[in-house]
């Protein structure tokens, strides 16, 4: 019995060993997997914030914390933003954010947590809105900065327009030249600010180019004042009178207004500086007139005209002579008259210009004629007598030391004495004219714009007239006024008792050229003047000639 118990438990034996060996196996399992594989990894936290460039070691925990370390992994979602070892130590890259994620090697458990990464930033403040200043001067800029992160400060400083404003790397900023410029203040990590600066030249004083002005009333000059320095900022002015009435001032502009003394004032109102000129106001130029206003004359030859410049009282009575082609006829000022110079022939304008007030002028019509050569033309004497009519000319020279001929003015004298004696008064109201001046009289008549061959009824022309000669009177009054007067009856009646003729007698102006002038006398001689008188003829008819012009 006892055998086959035992025969059993031999056959049972294996089987016992195989279950015994299989529970300690379980039990071993169970014990190792307990040892080795957690149920769960977790972070205390789910989320934290690094700083660009800041590092730190990570702690992934497990649950149940295993005896022989934890053996997790560590990995980013984005090694752009945020690196991690092998151990958990995380490195903040830049910003953004990443997931870093904990897992357990053998069964693959795991943890996240979410890293935000914040850029370091230095964050710059300026004080000053915008600064204003002078050039030449210095500025130090107040800077305060705020830092976040783990940052040191690298701050630098720029200008957008050097030349007007420079900056230097500690914030001394240097006023250039005038203008506006930009200061930046920027920090490596972003951070920036500006200011913006306004930089002037200051005005130190007001000047003018003259200490005194002289005009005359109507007339205008430009103030020329003068700024030290001359490049500065605000140059503005603005004008006062003292007293008025005297001057005006208008856009830097003087205009004279009435004779005395004016205080200019020159003001720059953000300087307060000013600065005083004194203008001297004289009665101005009202008109010009001419002794004559047109003019006729041949190439090479020369004609005066006279200027008379109104008021009497005017301040700067100078004229300035002006042609308005100098290659037909030449001006030579001297004083108040011009002498004009035929060149070629043609025509042109003479101007007379007032040199206190250009718009007060006057002209004279130049004609300029072809000079034509003639013979030599010599006195011409017919029957002793010295004949001078529009047939017959006098040299330009002759008789040039001027006068009447003593027989002349001897048997006027006489012939004024007797005739005083009848209650009579006789005078030389024209006697010896010079070839100039005969030439400035026809000038002047034909100017007046009566036409010349009306003119040449009572004006010689220069060498044609017996006034050159010396012969010639005009008595009292050369004028139609003299007709019927006593002295002008008393004259016809006994001129011819001194050796006189009337030499341009009534109804005879086609024998003679000129029209009747009863004041006109001619010497002869008493013997003579006697027979001409007799004869009933004038003189052009007592020696059979012409008095007809050449040309």
């Amino acid at each position: 019995m006892a055998s086959s118990k035992n025969d059993k438990i031999k056959k049972l034996l294996p089987i016992i060993i195989l279950i015994c060996g299989a529970l300690i196996a379980l039990t071993v399992f169970f014990a190792v997997r307990r040892v080795y594989y957690p149920e769960k990894v977790y972070f205390l936290n789910n989320e934290i914030e690094l700083f660009a460039g800041e590092t730190k070691k990570l702690s992934a925990l497990t649950k149940p914390v295993l005896p022989f370390g934890s053996n997790l992994m560590y990995e980013s979602s984005d090694e752009s933003v945020a690196k991690v070892s092998s151990n958990g130590t995380v490195t903040a890259v830049s910003g953004g954010e990443a997931t870093i994620t904990a897992s357990h090697r053998l069964n693959k458990k795991s943890a996240q947590l979410k890293i935000t990464v914040l850029e370091n930033l230095v964050n710059v403040i300026l004080n000053e809105k915008e600064i204003k200043m002078n050039k030449g001067e210095s500025y130090t800029l107040d800077v305060e900065t705020e830092i976040q992160g783990n940052i040191d400060p690298d701050i630098g400083f720029s200008s957008s327009d050097e030349k007007v404003a420079k900056v230097s790397q500690n914030g001394i900023i240097t006023a250039v030249g005038d203008g506006s410029a930009r200061i930046t203040v920027s920090d490596k990590s972003g951070g920036t600010a500006s200011v913006r600066v306004f930089v002037e030249t200051p005005l130190e004083s007001i000047g003018f180019a003259k200490d005194y002005y002289r005009i005359s009333t109507g007339e205008s000059v430009e103030l020329l004042p003068s700024f030290t320095p001359d490049d500065a900022t605000d140059k503005s002015i603005s004008y006062s009178v003292y007293p008025s009435g005297i001057a005006k001032v208008e856009n830097g502009i003087i205009t004279g207004i009435s004779p005395g003394t004016a205080y200019i004032v020159a003001k720059n109102e953000k300087s307060g500086l000013s600065s005083t000129v004194t203008v001297y106001v004289s009665q101005g130029v009202s008109s010009i007139s001419l002794s004559n206003t047109s003019v006729t004359v041949y190439e090479g030859e020369s004609f005066t005209v006279t200027a008379t410049v109104l008021p009497e009282n005017a301040g700067n009575k100078n004229i300035n002579w002006y042609t308005s082609n100098g290659y037909i006829a030449s001006v030579s000022p001297e004083g108040s008259a011009v002498t004009i110079t035929g060149v070629k022939q043609g025509n042109c304008t003479v101007t007379a210009v007032s040199a206190q007030n250009e718009n007060i002028k006057a002209e004279i019509k130049v004609t300029v004629k072809e000079k034509i050569t003639q013979p030599e033309i010599r006195p011409t004497y017919i029957d002793g007598i010295l004949v001078v009519n529009k047939t017959y000319g006098l040299p330009r020279n002759y008789n040039s030391g001027g006068g009447l001929t003593k027989e002349t003015s001897e048997a006027f004298a006489k012939m004024q004495a007797d005739a005083k004696k009848d209650g009579i008064n006789l005078y030389v109201a024209s006697g010896y004219r010079s070839y100039e001046r005969q030439q400035q009289l026809f000038n002047y008549y034909l100017s007046r714009g009566q036409g010349q061959a009306y003119v040449e009824t009572y004006s010689a022309r220069p060498g044609y007239s017996e006034h050159q000669a010396g012969v010639a009177i005009d008595v009292n009054l050369a004028s139609k006024a003299f007709l019927g007067t006593p002295e002008q009856i008393w004259l016809h009646e006994h001129c011819v008792e001194y050796g006189f003729i009337i030499r341009y007698p009534d109804g005879k102006s086609d024998k003679t050229g000129f029209m009747y002038e009863p004041w006109h006398i001619r010497y002869l001689g008493v013997d003579t003047a006697k027979k001409v008188a007799d004869s009933g003829l004038c003189l052009e008819e007592y020696l059979g000639i012409s008095s007809v012009y050449a040309d």
